[in-house]
């Protein structure tokens, strides 16, 4: 019967007490159980790597990890009623620890994707998961070579000794769950202060939120909130679990009527036997409560709703509202007015594209027909394209300080910025250790622009990003709506780009614009979106 029997904690000897990690069972559940932990775990590491690697989401893997949960939680209580413990606490124990390095890095690539971490603190927490990865695969590897060892050689002394050796207690495994747990927590941390002072860098830069501001804003918070609730309950389970273990612990410690031989500690199996209803809470709040938590605040999509007739309640819902239907006539009626003149302005604009694109190639025809002189296609656009109108339009009413129309390959098309070209220098970069040292460092602002573009807003180079000779510190980089905004000192600066173009301009606080007001973040922020916006739709 003692083989039968499930031994999680521990079997006692007379001097002194060893401690074995794993389950005395079975080698068909212990071997469904390695493979589906596996599996799953597997499947984080697979999920990581590819986010980190192709900097995007897909919503199949969503899916795919979300079925993984789902039936790895039937199993979990398929196998708990049917009373196969070993695999049901087996699956659980490794399962939980898998699903808690993954939030750890998940949360880490949120607060990367919004410029929170920096690529040491990111490679820091990657190397801590891949590492902890690691370490549980090989624990598991050693459990089942003791289980192999102790069900093979039965009581031969030398293997006994050897395997005693290989014995691996709960409670070291308990030891590298808290370690996972303080990353958790130290991550959280800090996420929750960097994205503090990113909130509050926001609002002081600027006085007046843009929409495309706002909704960052919105988004960050929503992250910080779910973040930190999931924080909470993660960490409640987590002092649920090590209480159990330890309550039960002592409890077992302190039965001393029990004969020798039967001295075997059964936690947490042993705990459901005599008190099923204590353990289902713990399970209930110690794990599946933070699995549900993270389940649903960032895995589950909403359902559309929608709304189907209902016949016997659809005369109630006639008389209560005629009243309204004259109103809502006159809605849609001004509504569909303004769409059909939307309809028509877009039309209007069209035309106008179209007659304006057909004299610039007569106008280009015209030219490289009639002139001796032959120019090729970038030469003809110089000549019959002027960019200045566009950098005159940016800075109209004095509203901004500087603007410069700037090829994605670093060139500049249009500016005020009194260059012809983003210049090459030496910038003085101050020492980490004494900044009132200063080191020279060559600095090229065309590589560096181009650079910082394609690399989430950052230069490449130790001096940081500067535009015309200025410093400048990036404060938000979003490379889906194709906008990166500025802070410098008394004034900041926005980018917006393209396909083949990108837009710079700058504002000072100490410059007061034609209407009286000082220059701020939400006209420049503002103009530019717009600017690059029209020249996205005219191909540019």
């Amino acid at each position: 019967m003692l083989t039968n029997r499930i031994h999680i904690l521990c079997i006692r000897k007379m001097q002194p007490i060893w401690i074995m990690f794993g389950v005395s069972c079975p080698f068909n559940s212990l071997y469904l159980g390695t493979a589906c932990s596996l599996l799953l775990m597997t499947l984080c590491i697979y999920q990581i790597t590819v986010r980190v690697i192709e900097q995007r989401r897909f919503y199949k893997r969503k899916q795919i990890l979300f079925l993984i949960i789902l039936l790895a939680d039937t199993f979990f209580f398929i196998f708990t009623m049917d009373r196969n413990l070993a695999f049901a606490y087996f699956l659980y124990f490794y399962f939980d620890q898998s699903f808690l390095i993954f939030l750890v890095y998940f949360f880490t690539k949120k607060a990367t994707d919004l410029n929170v971490y920096n690529k040491s603190n990111t490679k820091l927490v990657r190397g801590c998961t891949y590492g902890l990865f690691a370490f549980f695969s090989i624990l598991l590897l050693i459990d089942i070579i003791v289980y192999y060892l102790r069900q093979g050689y039965g009581n031969c002394s030398c293997i006994q000794k050897i395997s005693q050796a290989l014995d691996i207690t709960l409670f070291v495994i308990r030891v590298v769950e808290l370690f996972a747990s303080i990353i958790f927590i130290i991550g959280a941390y800090f996420l929750n202060k960097k994205m503090n002072a990113l909130i509050t860098e926001q609002i002081i830069f600027t006085n007046r939120m843009t929409g495309v501001e706002k909704t960052q804003f919105i988004k960050i918070r929503n992250i910080k909130l779910k973040f930190w609730t999931l924080v909470c309950v993660t960490a409640i389970g987590q002092v649920i679990q090590w209480s159990a273990d330890l309550s039960y612990f002592i409890y077992s410690q302190s039965k001393q009527t029990l004969n020798q031989t039967q001295q075997q500690c059964y936690f947490p199996a042993y705990n459901i036997v005599l008190t099923p209803q204590v353990d289902l809470l713990i399970c209930l709040f110690g794990y599946f409560l933070p699995l549900f938590c993270a389940v649903y605040l960032f895995w589950f999509k909403k359902k559309q709703v929608q709304y189907v007739r209902n016949h016997q309640k659809w005369k109630v819902y006639q008389n209560d509202t005629i009243i309204n239907y004259q109103t809502n006539q006159i809605v849609h009626s001004l509504l569909q007015n303004k769409i059909e003149k939307k309809k028509q302005y877009k039309l209007q604009t069209i035309i106008l594209q179209y007659y304006l694109i057909n004299k610039y190639l007569q106008l280009i025809n015209y030219i490289y027909v009639h002139d001796e002189r032959r120019y090729d296609f970038h030469q003809l656009y110089q000549i019959t394209m002027s960019w200045d109108a566009y950098v005159t339009n940016l800075t109209a009413n004095g509203v901004l300080e500087y603007a410069a129309i700037i090829g994605l390959d670093g060139n500049i098309w249009a500016s005020n910025l009194g260059v012809a070209a983003l210049p090459s220098y030496q910038a003085d970069v101050p020492d980490e250790k004494n900044p009132d040292v200063t080191t020279k460092v060559a600095y090229d602002e065309k590589a560096a622009f181009v650079h910082a573009l394609t690399h989430n807003g950052e230069s490449g180079n130790k001096a940081g990003v500067r535009i015309n000779n200025q410093k400048y510190y990036s404060v938000q980089f979003d490379g889906e709506s194709k906008t990166w905004y500025l802070k410098k000192n008394k004034g900041g600066a926005c980018v917006a780009w393209a396909n083949t173009v990108a837009v710079f301009a700058s504002f000072s606080q100490t410059i007061n614009a034609e209407n009286g007001a000082p220059q701020n973040a939400s006209d420049c922020n503002k103009r530019v979106i717009d600017m690059a916006k029209y020249l996205a739709d005219a191909g540019y």
